[in-house]
């Protein structure tokens, strides 16, 4: 029995060290598809874990949360470069485009099976708004926790990043911006714990592994 077990165990092991090295694969692809974006899903996958942690989450659903933000743009790889670079106002046919980026990361997600079945919804949701009116229509209980929370620090990091059409927000500026849409685009609970770790985002001490560490 106890061979049995310790060959279990390694097992259990060595699958996890295989999806470790899936995922680090995926973030590597998703960041090289859009490099006017470089880093993006890693920093919104360090602010999703704060926010998480702040909300006192248990740590098997942070880690979800974790490794969907690390993944959520992962649909982008098959969205046209022209579309995701383009400068001037998207046509409705390029935003069609670009929102079909969600269910694309899940498409190609979904051969690897029950090992990411949980973070499949937050990655297909995370554009959902709080009253209902984002890609799906979900709205409020009914979009994933994990998703609500990435909602929140994917627009933050998007705000505060120079991108082809402006420059970036002020730190202050985005958040200005979330607690205004608190409510309507994003879950105000969320938006609560958003602002009680936002000393930490200010000054870029959530890059540091030190504040990560410390579940801030």
């Amino acid at each position: 029995m106890g061979l049995l077990y310790e060959k279990k165990e390694q097992s259990q092991k060595e699958l996890q060290r295989t999806y470790s090295g899936i995922i680090e694969m995926l973030s590597l692809v998703i960041e090289s598809a859009d490099n006017y974006t470089q880093s993006h899903s890693h920093r919104v996958s360090i602010v999703a874990k704060m926010i998480a942690n702040q909300m006192k989450l248990n740590q098997f659903d942070i880690e979800n949360i974790r490794i969907a933000a690390l993944l959520h743009d992962l649909g982008k790889v098959g969205v046209s470069e022209a579309v995701l670079q383009k400068v001037t106002t998207l046509t409705m046919q390029e935003r069609s485009h670009i929102r079909r980026h969600t269910l694309l990361a899940v498409n190609m997600l979904e051969p690897l099976g029950e090992t990411v079945g949980d973070i499949l919804p937050i990655i297909l949701h995370h554009h959902e708004k709080y009253d209902g009116s984002g890609y799906y229509k979900a709205a409020q209980e009914d979009i994933p926790l994990g998703a609500r929370i990435i909602a929140v620090a994917d627009v933050y990091d998007a705000l505060t990043t120079d991108r082809p059409y402006r420059k970036a927000f002020t730190s202050l500026q985005a958040k200005q911006e979330i607690l205004a849409n608190s409510g309507t685009h994003f879950d105000p609970q969320v938006v609560k714990a958003f602002s009680e770790i936002f000393s930490y985002l200010e000054t870029d001490n959530y890059l540091s592994s030190s504040a990560v560490a410390a579940g801030k």
